[in-house]
Order: C-alpha cells, then structure tokens, then sequence
C-alpha cells in the first residue's frame, strides 16, 4: 500500500517518550478525560514493563480529499480520517496494541481486532502483536469474548 506524503512524514514523526512524559495527561491528548484516568492507573500499575510507547497511531488508508484541494490539505484530511489506535508499545520486545475504553464492550473488541489488521497493512509489519484493553468495568460475557480472541484484559479504578 502506497503511503500518501503526510502519512510518511506524520511516522517519522513519531516519538517514544520515556517513562515520565508517559504520565503527564498532556502526552496522550486524544484520550477522553476518563479514558486518561483509566491509562494513568494502568501505567501507575503495568508501566514499567512498557517500552517504545507511541500515542493516537493512524492506521488504515483514510478518506483522501478532492484532488484540487492543496497537498497540505489533502495530507491532514488523509490523516485525520484514518483510524487511531489509543496506544501501541513492546512488552518483553512484543508489540502491543492497547484501546482504552470505559466499560469495555463488544466495542471494544472489534476494534482491536480490525487495528491488528490495519497496523499490518500500513506498516507492512509481520511480527505477532498482542492486543490489550483498559477498562474499569468487565462483564462476564466480554470477558469470555475477548479471551476467545486473545485479547487481554485490563481491569483498572480510574485515577483520582
């Protein structure tokens, strides 16, 4: 899959922030306020086994604007109509792709199947990849679901 110019640069762009900036709630702005609660515990809790932990990762091919619309505006409609994995990290040296979800359902777990999906495509990666979600409130029958798709559940108290 050919990546348009905005989506190269936007990955090069990419930072890995150390340990401190990762609890600062200015780091990952794309987070609703309890969603941030919810990934401040979890890093509180699990942080020290994460590494390389990149925020609000567009994946997927995007809506691309009318091609008479400028390059630079065609690059931030590509971009902003992609998809958008809450957080992607290693653990151990194995990728993880975490959504953080209030009250995680069905949801939920759709989503981190079709990321899975979408962070292969676009950036061609064929490693295993883990699939993680944070939430503070797990029904049986989720539960269930998401380890019949191997994802991993976190069940955390929002933050205070």
């Amino acid at each position: 899959m050919e990546k348009p110019e905005g989506l190269r640069s936007y990955v090069k762009r990419e930072l890995f922030f150390t340990m401190n900036q990762n609890l600062n709630p200015k780091t990952f702005l794309h987070l609703m306020p309890v969603e941030k609660k919810l990934w401040l515990t979890f890093l509180r809790e699990y942080g020290d086994t994460l590494t390389d932990i990149v925020y609000d990762v567009h994946v997927g091919q995007g809506r691309p604007a009318p091609e008479h619309y400028p390059p630079n505006i065609q690059a931030m409609a590509l971009q902003i109509s992609q998809y958008r994995i809450d957080a992607v990290a290693r653990v151990s040296g194995v990728l993880w792709i975490y959504e953080v979800k209030p009250y995680a359902g069905t949801n939920a777990i759709g989503q981190l199947m079709c990321y899975e999906k979408l962070y292969r495509e676009t950036f061609q990666f064929t490693d295993p990849i883990k699939k993680g979600v944070i939430t503070n409130v797990l029904r049986p029958d989720i539960k269930a679901l998401a380890m019949s798709f191997d994802i991993t559940v976190y069940v955390v108290e929002p933050a205070t």
